[in-house]
């Protein structure tokens, strides 16, 4: 990727905070963010051995869900949606996608084709670093860092506790009538999916961690490190108090992705730590301890999934209940 092309990602699993910092980002400096853009999940993009072929196959809609079920629920791992919001981004008709097809030839060229139509959409004039907020980019960070070495990813990491009962109260509006473990089962095998496809990026340069729990308790030092990364100078509390989100202010629903009920709370409404650790008023250790117990495979991958160990592996282990006393 060339240096001048300045497209980077944050992500990581759903309910961990990317809209916050996409907010917070979106208009320091030359960064620009928008509503998700539901593309480099789709790893195959990536692949310089057939670019045209997939590009068509995702923008004809010819692409399935990798799920797994829960029970009678599909967790979407691999999310069929591909290039979301078009008139935002400035490609809404069928005649935008044709021409996409004929001018680009490489993931590169795909970015730097929306980042021109993004700025003529929205009259953004001169150099711009776009900032992709999709949470699904941690699957397909790894190879999006491969192909394009100039690329940043910040992977927002939050603790798998308190993200899937985030997780499980919107499954339970989006998707009612399933038993309320269903939907923490649920929860749990997203965030395992997610961040572990996420850490598969760890050892490249162009890859950030920064925690949730960080970002709502020091926002300002939080937000300076991901500039660093970013390669923008470090910013003041005033400057960040004073800037304006483009995206936010002009579409606030879209870029929010919808009306988001289940939120506590809402990126423009300021930060806040209250949903930190809400798990230890919210999960009764019995059942803590049967979801930290548990293993998931996905079909065709040949590897497990272990809540607990990866809980552990993350640094989020310090608060897990004892077991309860052998009887004797």
């Amino acid at each position: 990727m060339s240096e001048a092309l300045d497209f980077h990602l944050v992500g990581g699993c759903g309910s961990s905070g990317s809209t916050l910092l996409a907010f917070l980002l979106d208009g320091l400096h030359d960064l620009r963010s928008g509503p998700e853009l539901g593309a480099c999940h789709h790893r195959q993009l990536f692949e310089e051995r057939g670019f045209t072929r997939c590009l068509h196959r995702l923008l004809t809609g010819r692409v399935e869900l990798v799920g797994l079920p829960v029970n009678r629920l599909v967790v979407p791992l691999v999310p069929p949606v591909f290039l979301m919001d078009r008139d935002f981004y400035g490609f809404p008709a069928v005649e935008d996608a044709v021409q996409m097809l004929q001018s680009v030839h490489s993931a590169p060229e795909l970015f730097a084709w929306i980042k021109a139509r993004m700025a003529a959409r929205h009259g953004i004039e001169g150099r711009f670093c776009f900032v992709d907020q999709t949470p699904k980019n941690a699957v397909g960070a790894a190879a999006f860092l491969r192909s394009c070495p100039a690329g940043r990813f910040v992977h927002l990491l939050r603790d798998g506790r308190d993200t899937l009962l985030s997780l499980a109260r919107r499954w339970a509006r989006e998707a009612p009538g399933h038993d309320p473990s269903t939907y923490l089962v649920a929860g749990v095998a997203r965030w395992c999916w997610d961040v572990s496809r996420a850490l598969e990026a760890a050892d490249q340069p162009g890859y950030l961690q920064i925690r949730y729990e960080d970002l709502v308790a020091n926002p300002l030092q939080t937000l300076n490190a991901v500039l660093q990364h970013l390669g923008r100078p470090a910013v003041t509390q005033a400057e960040l108090d004073r800037k304006r989100s483009p995206a936010a202010d002009g579409f606030r629903e879209r870029f929010l992705g919808g009306s988001k009920p289940s939120w506590t709370s809402q990126p423009d409404q300021g930060i806040s730590t209250a949903s930190v650790g809400r798990w230890r008023q919210q999960l009764p250790p019995a059942t803590l301890r049967q979801l930290q117990d548990l293993r998931f495979e996905v079909r065709a991958e040949g590897r497990s999934y272990h809540f607990g160990e990866l809980l552990e592996r993350t640094g989020y282990t310090a608060d897990f209940p004892p077991p309860p006393p052998e009887s004797s």
